[in-house]
């Protein structure tokens, strides 16, 4: 799967459930963001940044393309998403 293959996944959800890439605090459900192959998330802020967790690492931007960048990259590592193209 390319990387523009994998933003292609992407879909809208106003109540994120548990995403592999990301633990919800106490089992609620995260917020709006997009999800990417049906399990990996981005949540969306209310000033417009995206916030991205994987792991213990957080990053916050205003630019999606940077954080589907290392999101795309943490589901091949993780063997989500095959780096072959299709």
């Amino acid at each position: 799967m390319t990387f523009e293959e994998f933003q292609l996944t992407r879909r809208h959800s106003d109540r994120l459930a548990r995403c592999s890439n990301m633990q919800c605090e106490n089992g609620q459900e995260g917020g709006a963001g997009l999800v990417y192959l049906d399990h990996l998330c981005i949540r969306e802020l209310p000033d417009g940044k995206f916030h991205l967790t994987i792991e213990d690492n957080e990053w916050v931007c205003d630019r999606l393309e940077v954080l589907e960048r290392r999101l795309y990259e943490f589901a091949v590592a993780q063997g989500h998403a095959s780096e072959a193209a299709h």
